[in-house]
């Protein structure tokens, strides 16, 4: 269920429907599916809306979903959700000085 509420957010997210591609992966995210595409892909969508806070709750906890995940290896996908949350809370930290 989840895997197809996430494919249903990339379709929205190509399509350019962000409000409609977030719902997806929220709801997908809520089921327990995490994966780096879906966090990657609402991590943007967040910073387009510029909810900074948002996309650093967002991507703390999916990683952290994915780093407990001994049965796959992100590898490459963690790292580049890792430079991400570092720029995510740059910002935050900027905008809120």
């Amino acid at each position: 269920m989840g895997f197809s509420l996430q494919t249903k957010g990339i379709e929205s997210y190509k399509n350019k429907q962000f409000d409609e591609a977030e719902e997806y992966f929220v709801q997908a995210m809520a089921k327990g599916f995490y994966s780096p595409g879906g966090l990657l892909y609402l991590a943007k969508i967040y910073r387009k809306k510029q909810d900074y806070s948002s996309e650093l709750a967002l991507l703390e906890i999916g990683l952290q979903r994915l780093k407990d995940d001994g049965d796959n290896n992100y590898g490459q996908n963690i790292v580049k959700l890792e430079e991400r949350l570092s720029k995510v809370k740059h910002l935050k930290e900027a905008l809120d000085n």
